[in-house]
């Protein structure tokens, strides 16, 4: 009845105005719902022994949500500092990460393979490497590449050696 009232123009702005505060009043709820599931999973990653954190580990790691994964590869940084030990899944797991969506998450983990130098990751790598088109994200992957010094690593890192952006070089 009140859309009777309103002329198109107007009815159609009010609507756009509701459907616009709905969407943040979602958005904030997303984001607050995420905030609480992290700070979740790190207290129960804090609450669970030391000894039984991989399967834990690996759940963030194949979480869909990147702040989650984030997480995860926070803790694997946090852990590799404190001198703990890092279970050869969760390495193999970081080493899959090198094709996430996020060139964050990429280039933490490029950073993550280069201190764990998980057995065999030196091929991951080096194809990780030649698809990678991040400047910045390349140059974590040729820092974790040294490890792995064999002709096709040497091929792959004169391509990025060659790019023309000082960040990889």
């Amino acid at each position: 009845s009140q859309r009777r009232a309103l002329p198109d123009n107007l009815w159609l702005a009010e609507l756009a105005a509701g459907c616009a505060a709905r969407a943040d009043r979602l958005a904030t709820a997303n984001r607050d719902i995420l905030s609480q599931y992290r700070r979740t999973m790190e207290q129960l990653y804090q609450a669970t022994a030391p000894d039984d954190r991989a399967p834990l580990l690996l759940a963030m790691l194949e979480e869909p949500l990147a702040p989650i994964r984030q997480l995860g590869l926070q803790l694997v940084e946090n852990a590799l500092i404190k001198s703990e030990r890092v279970a050869p899944a969760v390495s193999a797991r970081i080493v899959d990460l090198l094709a996430d969506p996020s060139a964050d998450t990429r280039g933490r983990a490029a950073l993550l393979i280069d201190r764990l130098r998980p057995e065999g990751a030196g091929a991951r790598v080096a194809e990780a490497l030649l698809r990678e088109t991040d400047p910045e994200v390349a140059g974590r992957l040729l820092g974790a590449l040294r490890s792995w010094p064999t002709p096709v690593a040497r091929d792959v890192m004169l391509k990025w050696l060659e790019f023309s952006d000082p960040s990889v070089r």
